[in-house]
């Protein structure tokens, strides 16, 4: 995969000019162009499907890292899991600024996630680890090959014996880089990342079907039916004035939401639309009397 090649992207200036102009908004970890209303009905599916698979994990989530927490959307499924200890990092000060105010209970920290100094991960680095380690809509978002794998191995090396990591992607057959901030990889990438970590896939669960930008597999009918379809919604809504913008994408969202639904379940949007995956670190072996 292309190590960044023609295209400029600097995740810090990026994520940060995101997040003072949205605000606190989903639209800043979600589509900022499709709106508030499209991405509360999007989100909603998001944290139903974190839910399916943690629940099926069978890890209670008492501690719990959450990467690039954002806005805090996963919020109310923190809280109706029993989440006693909820940590957050966000490479975006103004977020955890936010976030702060916002959830005094929880604890949150600005920090890269692909730094390579290792003492900026003092402030959350626990000798126990997390029972649960989330890495939900973020390790795409670093094409650099390098960066990506430095931030995933840190994130799992906060996984305690019998923990899960969950992280998301489309799992590509093949890696592609779709754009200056976003590149696809197949779930073999990750496995051969975290296998001499000791943690090993356990689950996946899909998330969307035609409610986020499909990556169409050469010569699937299906997938390129998907795509048109993304495409129609997506431009329906940016095309709607800014006044009536969440009415429409929320309705938008709303109706495609059972089709949606009914993709996932058949399985049609695997491998080529956002899933997530769970990796469970293996228990430590018992010491030898």
């Amino acid at each position: 995969m292309s190590r960044g090649g023609a295209l400029s992207y600097e995740p810090k200036r990026y994520w940060s000019d995101l997040h003072e102009r949205e605000a606190s908004r989903l639209s800043a970890v979600g589509y900022a162009a499709l709106g508030e209303g499209f991405n509360r009905v999007a989100y909603r599916r998001r944290l139903a499907a974190a839910e399916r698979l943690l629940l099926a994990s069978a890890v209670p989530p008492n501690r719990l890292l959450e990467a690039a927490v954002g806005v805090g959307a996963y919020a109310p499924l923190w809280r109706k899991l029993g989440v006693r200890e909820w940590v957050g990092v966000d490479i975006s000060e103004h977020a955890i600024a936010s976030l702060r105010e916002r959830f005094p209970d929880g604890s949150f920290h600005a920090l890269d996630l692909a730094s390579p100094d290792e003492s900026a991960w003092a402030p959350v680095c626990r000798s126990s680890g997390y029972d649960v380690v989330t890495a939900i809509d973020v390790l795409y978002h670093l094409p650099d090959d390098v960066a990506f794998a430095r931030a995933l191995i840190h994130l799992a090396g906060q996984v305690r014996p019998g923990g899960v990591l969950v992280l998301s992607d489309v799992f590509v057959q093949r890696p592609v880089r779709l754009s200056e901030h976003v590149a696809r990889r197949p779930l073999g990438t990750y496995e051969d990342l975290l296998r001499p970590m000791g943690l090993s896939f356990s689950g996946r669960e899909p998330v969307f079907a035609v409610l986020s930008a499909p990556v169409p597999r050469s010569g699937v009918r299906m997938d390129a039916a998907l795509a048109l379809l993304w495409r129609i919604a997506q431009k329906e809504i940016r095309m709607t004035p800014a006044a009536a913008r969440d009415l429409v994408g929320a309705g938008m969202a709303g109706a495609l939401s059972p089709l949606d639904t009914a993709l996932c379940r058949a399985g049609a949007s695997r491998g080529t639309n956002l899933e997530l995956a769970a990796f469970r670190r293996q228990l430590a072996p018992p010491r030898s009397a």
